[in-house]
């Protein structure tokens, strides 16, 4: 019989090979790579999966040999956080044992074939921004779901591809699990699919920061405290101050040690650091007291108030309990200004005792005029001056110098028909 009109298909280019990617959930992951290997002439086809993560070449050549090899080395801090640290960490000490051969893959950020703390820096440098990729090992990494892993708590020497020796049939099998490199918590699954993390609490925990004014050359230690007791396994998050107004000096232990892997200064110079901090067996902290503190050297006169942040910027705002829930943190900059309800008001002078310069701060809850008269004891006037002052805090700024006085002096400043007085000490 003869097809003199090639209305027969021929066998050569009937083959297919279908086939999924997924994750150990069973999940289909989309857009992925797909890369179709041809032995012979080395060429290669690509495809991308589908909503389902599905994939498939159409048009492939019998008897061929072909390697089926997915690729996706994007986005490498989706799904990696602080709290990854944490639980390669308790995995390490024996706490709690990463508890699939995936995720013990996942924790292998080095590519090393073993869990360590090498894998822990290469994630921890990522997660602050210090490297902007792993750097032996792509984003994703996958297994052929054929694969038995011998011992699933070293699953190494894994087979990432699917080999077809010789192209005798259609093939509809070949798949693949994904592992994300650096996500032992699988959360990267919530972030593909726009879905709120599981494990995450209602509860928002507060660092709270004293607000203090500061003269330009002065080192300002910014304290931060927490705002309720917490067993904290880990936190992670951007901290922003004003680079025209600090310059970052050190960090200095509280309740817990920060050590320098701990901090991202890639972008200090604009005002940026990156904090990761991991706690594997729990850290007791307690309302009040200081966790740790910032040393800033101030570059101009000012206040705390409006000149520091935490943020999402750079590393994600997260603080994780004992049961490794995500929390959100935030900052809050305390000051007798959260008290004020739209009086005039003054503040205590900072620093007190005071031998240069010194701030007398208040609230002015208007545009008005508003005056300082110093005077010692016996009422003598020192010093007087007057300026008009938008609505806000504010602050006049006294050199030691203008006053030719020591020992205890006081300050009175009127507004509009308010008056009020305060006890400083000069000290020369």
């Amino acid at each position: 019989i003869q097809d003199n009109k090639d209305v027969c298909l021929d066998v050569e280019e009937a083959a297919q090979i279908q086939g999924k990617v997924y994750s150990e959930d069973y999940i289909g992951l989309e857009n992925f790579e797909v890369e179709l290997h041809e032995q012979q002439d080395a060429s290669m086809q690509l495809d991308y999966t589908d909503v389902e993560g599905d994939y498939e070449f159409s048009s492939v050549d019998f008897y061929d040999s072909y390697l089926v090899d997915p690729e996706n080395d994007r986005h490498p801090l989706n799904g990696v956080s602080t709290l990854d640290i944490v639980m390669i960490q308790q995995h390490i000490l024996g706490i709690k044992d990463l508890d699939s051969p995936y995720k013990i893959i996942a924790a292998d950020a080095n590519s090393s074939n073993s869990v360590s703390a090498q894998d822990i820096t290469e994630i921890r440098r990522l997660i602050l921004g210090v490297n902007t990729e792993f750097t032996h090992k792509d984003s994703w990494v996958f297994v052929n779901a054929n694969h038995t892993f011998i011992d699933p708590t070293t699953p190494w020497n894994y087979t990432d591809v699917y080999d077809i020796q010789s192209m005798y049939v259609n093939i509809t099998n070949a798949e693949f699990i994904a592992v994300k490199t650096g996500d032992v918590n699988q959360s990267v699954m919530e972030e593909l699919n726009g879905l709120e993390i599981e494990n995450r609490s209602a509860e928002k925990v507060m660092l709270q920061v004293e607000d203090q004014a500061f003269n330009a050359g002065d080192m300002v230690d910014v304290d931060f405290a927490i705002n309720s007791d917490i067993n904290m396994v880990g936190m992670q998050y951007t901290f922003n101050f004003d680079a025209d107004m600090f310059e970052f000096v050190a960090a200095k232990k509280g309740m817990l040690a920060i050590q320098d892997y701990n901090l991202g200064l890639v972008n200090v110079g604009d005002g940026q650091i990156t904090v990761s901090v991991d706690q594997a067996q729990g850290a007791k902290l307690v309302e009040g007291n200081i966790v740790y503190s910032f040393t800033l050297k101030a570059l101009k006169d000012g206040v705390l108030n409006g000149n520091l942040d935490i943020t999402s910027d750079i590393t994600k705002t997260e603080i994780y309990n004992s049961n490794n829930e995500v929390m959100e943190l935030g900052l809050e900059i305390r000051n007798e200004l959260q008290q004020v309800s739209g009086e005039f008001t003054l503040y205590q002078n900072e620093p007190n005792p005071f031998a240069d310069i010194t701030l007398i701060p208040f609230y002015n809850p208007s545009d008005r005029a508003v005056s300082l008269t110093i005077f010692d004891a016996a009422g003598r006037t020192l010093y007087q001056v007057a300026d008009n002052f938008s609505k806000g805090f504010k602050y006049f700024e006294v050199n030691a110098n203008e006053l030719d006085k020591n020992g205890v002096l006081f300050y009175r400043v009127e507004a509009n028909g308010f008056t009020a007085m305060k006890k400083m000490v000069i000290l020369k």
